[in-house]
């Protein structure tokens, strides 16, 4: 990677006359990937998921997708704070930020980030943390790939747990009662921190060819008990409903959009 990236530079007048972008997963909006006038750096082969049980470090490819880091530290019975979809790529979701299950917990994604190994513009490789390039180490919590191409995230793991994990699809008629339940979740405090909501509104034609609203109900704790903001969505008329305990790497596999779709 350094030296595809200095060798860019020098190429012709340099990325000052062109322009270099980078991908991780791909799951952003179309085009938000790419370049038109330049050359777009594909991370995806950098995939590689290790841990050490010495230091509960995890050690995560900026191109991995997190289905498959799930599923690769499940096998070390840990797993990490990142995104909820299986296909999202590491690189974009923690640079983001990353907002996951464990939000109310463990605050974003990129909170459980103790070092990053970044290749800088000028070709050379460094390790950003609380102690060596830790301004780098802040800028790059949410800085994206402004501040050069990370190759490997160092993550603090978690135990492996199952998910109490309610995914159930309304009809927008009960547009109300969701938007007042969101409110109401978020205005919980800490003692709400072990569950997480999303809501979505989405166009299917599965659906009849209409708009419908998404819920997934997560307790990261495995607690079946549904908190107390989100039991009155569960007494709203579902169009389909599934109800299980599963891993991280099961909720992120299920959670797949097709491609093409949005």
């Amino acid at each position: 990677m350094a030296l595809t990236l200095s060798t860019l530079l020098q190429a012709d007048n340099g990325a000052g006359d062109w322009s270099i972008a980078v991908k991780s997963g791909g799951h952003g909006y179309p085009g938000s990937n790419n370049v038109v006038r330049g050359v777009t750096i594909d991370l995806g082969k950098l995939n590689t998921t290790t841990y050490d049980a010495a230091t509960n470090i995890a050690g995560v490819g900026t191109g991995g997708r997190w289905e498959y880091v799930y599923a690769d530290l499940e096998k070390h019975g840990v797993t990490a704070v990142g995104g909820r979809d299986g296909d999202v790529g590491v690189g974009g979701f923690l640079l983001g930020g990353g907002t996951s299950f464990f939000a109310g917990q463990r605050g974003f994604g990129c909170d459980s980030v103790v070092n990053y190994e970044v290749v800088l513009t000028n070709g050379s490789v460094v390790n950003a943390n609380a102690s060596s390039h830790s301004d780098l180490w802040k800028a790059l919590k949410g800085g994206g790939s402004n501040f050069g191409i990370v190759t490997r995230f160092d993550l603090e793991a978690l135990p492996t747990r199952d998910l109490y994990y309610d995914n159930r699809v309304v009809p927008l008629k009960n547009s109300e009662t969701v938007i007042s339940t969101v409110v109401d979740f978020a205005n919980h405090d800490e003692s709400e921190a072990d569950n997480a909501l999303v809501a979505l509104y989405t166009y299917d034609a599965k659906y009849g060819n209409e708009t419908v609203i998404v819920l997934i109900y997560a307790n990261v704790e495995g607690d079946a008990k549904a908190g107390t903001s989100y039991e009155k969505l569960q007494t709203v008329p579902a169009l389909t409903n599934k109800t299980k305990m599963i891993t991280m790497a099961e909720a992120a596999a299920g959670s797949k959009l097709e491609g093409a779709s949005r």
